[in-house]
């Protein structure tokens, strides 16, 4: 099966959460729920913090699409 990358666009401040829960969980927009669907076990993640204007982090999908509504990140 081919490994899809995707890319993840995120301020600072949420990067840091996200590296600090080791790239465990990954949270975006209800808008994007279609797509983040489509992101299968194997896919590569690509990070982006757009104040820096680089990637920062590259990661595994190790799980499958799962929703939960707990705040973890600032909103942007």
């Amino acid at each position: 099966m081919p490994v899809n990358f995707w890319m993840v666009v995120s301020n600072s401040s949420n990067f840091r959460i996200s590296r600090d829960l080791g790239f465990t969980i990954l949270g975006l927009k209800s808008q994007h729920r279609r797509k983040v669907q489509r992101i299968g076990v194997g896919d590569r993640i690509l990070y982006f913090v757009s104040q820096e204007r680089r990637f920062t982090a590259t990661a595994t999908a190790t799980t499958s699409f799962f929703e939960d509504d707990s705040p973890i990140w600032e909103k942007e």
